[in-house]
């Protein structure tokens, strides 16, 4: 299976042009998302990172799109080839929304549950940010996540444990 193929299966299971985001429906999000994905160079990734941290979170203020997109995010890190820009644009955007709150905006539309929602969706794909955890590169973002992410700590310092006894081999 192309694992892509989540990705566009996750895309494809909302109507985002009812689905809020900063400037109004999210109809854009998606584009940026893929551009995300197929980002070649650090410097198209963060071009494309802006297209969803100023749209789907804003200073801090999580909007609808967020939990929209916070799946589709999961279901392309399943692909453990990803290049490491793409990685540690995902990771800053996932703690942007664990450092977020709802903005007033969406409290009023009755969407109370916005961050919950996210942190939910993301801990659906934490065995998957456990394995990208190993990348000495990538650790210290993933590791912010996986932190806000995991309850149990118990895992993660076995983890580091276990990574640093053999890097310093």
């Amino acid at each position: 299976m192309n694992l892509d193929l989540l990705v566009e299966m996750e895309l494809n299971r909302w109507d985002w042009s009812n689905i809020m985001e900063c400037d109004g429906p999210a109809t854009k999000i998606p584009s940026a998302i893929r551009e995300l994905i197929s980002a070649d160079t650090p410097q198209e990734a963060r071009a494309a990172y802006w297209k969803l941290e100023n749209h789907v979170v804003v200073q801090g203020g999580i909007f609808e799109a967020a939990v929209y997109t916070v799946p589709v995010l999961v279901a392309a890190l399943v692909r453990n080839d990803r290049p490491t820009h793409f990685v540690i644009a995902t990771m800053n955007l996932f703690f942007q929304i664990l450092a977020g709150d709802v903005r007033s905006e969406e409290r009023e539309r009755g969407l109370h549950d916005l961050k919950e929602r996210c942190i939910a969706a993301m801990r659906e794909g934490l065995w998957v940010l456990y394995a990208y955890y190993s990348n000495p590169i990538l650790r210290l973002s993933v590791g912010d996540v996986i932190a806000a992410l995991d309850k149990d700590e118990y895992r993660l310092k076995y983890l580091d444990d276990h990574l640093k006894k053999n890097e310093s081999k």
